[in-house]
Parts: structure tokens; C-alpha cells; sequence
């Protein structure tokens, strides 16, 4: 508790974080797919997440295509975007928000990691963004999207 009581009280901190490696490879990919919208959204806790959020996306992707990133912050579970946004893919390292994305009927990635094992129905694990670079790839060309 006592670390999670410092990290929302210093917003900062989640400047420190690093981006998962080709973080900016799969930013490229949806601007060249025509993905539609693109949405960050964090559950990270703190009045100034949502904002250090921004700035963090802003500093460390590169060759970003959106002048200023969509980023909403969950209270609670970020299934609740899905059917207001027309989310149709979501990518996540948390368990629970991938189940209660694909519940909501969106296609659900989740980043496998050691800390969210457990169940996974109806979630299409990947071990990094290189294997849901492909695996998304051929979903939109099955789909028919671009390319």
C-alpha cells in the first residue's frame, strides 16, 4: 500500500515507465491500417494520470500520427468503452480488463505476462507486440481491411 500511496501522490512517476519494445511499430501499424480511432485507456490511479499518461505517450512514441492521444481513464472496468466508443480490438497486460473487453464483445489481446495467468476464454494471448503485430495482420486481412 505504502508504494502505491507514492505513486499517486507523485504522478511523475509513471514518466519513468518505459514503452513496451515496438510500442511504436504497432502505433504505425494502426495509422497505416486505417484502424479508425485509437484509444489509450489507463486504469492507472491518481487525479494527474490521465495527463502524465498523455505526456509519457507523447515523449516516447515516435512518428506519431494523431496530433495529441485519446487517452480515457477507467474507474473501474475498461469494458465499459467498448460499446460507446465501437471499440472492435483492445490490447491489455491486465486479465481482468481483457475478460471484460471480449465479454463486451470487442477482439481481446492480452500481453502474456507472468502476473496475468489464469483463465483466458475468448482472449487471444500474445508474448510480445511482434506476435500481435502478426496476429493482427492477418485478422485485418481476413477481415478484408487494408492491405
Amino acid at each position: 500500500e505504502a508504494v502505491w500511496a507514492y505513486i499517486v501522490g507523485h504522478g511523475r512517476f509513471w514518466m519513468q515507465a518505459k514503452p513496451f519494445p515496438e510500442a511504436t511499430a504497432l502505433v504505425n501499424f494502426c495509422s497505416e491500417e486505417a484502424c479508425g480511432n485509437v484509444y489509450f485507456v489507463t486504469d492507472r490511479p491518481g487525479n494527474e494520470a490521465k495527463m502524465y499518461t498523455e505526456h509519457w505517450l507523447e515523449g516516447r512514441v515516435l512518428d506519431w500520427p494523431w496530433t495529441h492521444p485519446a487517452v480515457l481513464q477507467a474507474q473501474h472496468s475498461k469494458g465499459l468503452f467498448v460499446e460507446p466508443l465501437g471499440l472492435t480490438h483492445f490490447i491489455e497486460d491486465k486479465r481482468e480488463h481483457a475478460v471484460a473487453v471480449a465479454a463486451c464483445g470487442a477482439k481481446s489481446y492480452l500481453l502474456d505476462r507472468p502476473y496475468n495467468q489464469g483463465p483466458s476464454e475468448n482472449i487471444t494471448r500474445v508474448k510480445d507486440i511482434s506476435e500481435l503485430l502478426e496476429v493482427l495482420s492477418e485478422d485485418f486481412r481476413q477481415r478484408g481491411y487494408a492491405r
